[in-house]
């Protein structure tokens, strides 16, 4: 089958929203997947056909996220999650109806466009999947087929910058702490004047724990406004620099 049918059949899996008519629940980003695929073809016909037998929440560590369902005696994994971690777990790729071995250029060429998505401020996903005939072991989410990149438009709510500028007024600091990429939170940043264009993202990659920084790292940590693909306990320790 087409890339284009996969990318839709694993956006409406790997999703634990419920899209109604009158409301929808679950996380915004889900919600919007399902309205998607649903323009296309009714995700909840997907749904029921692959019924789903285990996951694998999306970890602040892996920023991805597995389900596993079952069709006809054989198994579906279905996987969203950050680019740069996905396309760690891929050896393939599928362009069109053709299987293809994810080669590193190809690989190159997909962080790329997720990188010039995130720069104009989209939120990206990347979706993989795998069609296998035995039920897999625990961590199933290995050698998957890479299908490509969905980008979310979700500016700054409009009514967020007179509390920036009343904070600011009031002689307090702002800093953003997100798990978005990088980019996405340098121009989310810029747009609400918390960076200006010389300014850069802490990436939670990068990012000591706090008992490992001296005291120059400390101080680099306390000038910087924006910390990008922070986990849980990166937020934590963020906040008892400050």
């Amino acid at each position: 089958r087409h890339a284009l049918y996969w990318l839709h059949t694993v956006a409406a899996l790997c999703n634990n929203a419920v899209v109604h008519t009158k409301k929808s629940i679950g996380d915004p980003l889900e919600i919007a997947l399902l309205e998607w695929v649903n323009t296309s073809y009714p995700s909840e016909k997907i749904i029921k056909r692959y019924s789903k037998i285990d996951e694998e929440p999306f970890n602040a560590e892996t920023k991805c996220m597995a389900t596993m369902h079952s069709i006809r005696h054989k198994f579906l994994i279905a996987a969203k999650g950050a680019a740069e971690n996905l396309l760690d777990y891929c050896t393939h790729e599928l362009s069109g109806m053709q299987l293809k071995t994810l080669m590193p250029e190809s690989k190159s060429a997909w962080l790329q466009k997720n990188e010039n998505l995130s720069a104009q401020g989209y939120r990206v996903l990347a979706f993989a999947y795998k069609k296998i005939n035995e039920k897999p072991p625990d961590n199933f989410m290995q050698e998957m087929v890479f299908l490509g990149l969905i980008a979310f438009s979700d500016p700054p709510r409009q009514n967020i910058m007179p509390a920036i500028k009343a904070c600011k007024q009031a002689g307090i600091k702002i800093v953003m702490l997100t798990g978005d990429h990088p980019s996405t939170a340098l121009h989310i940043a810029q747009q609400l004047k918390l960076s200006d264009k010389n300014s850069y993202a802490v990436s939670g990659k990068d990012f000591k724990a706090i008992n490992q920084l001296n005291a120059k790292e400390k101080n680099e940590i306390l000038k910087a406004s924006v910390f990008a693909r922070v986990t849980p306990e990166q937020n934590l320790d963020i906040v008892t620099l400050y």
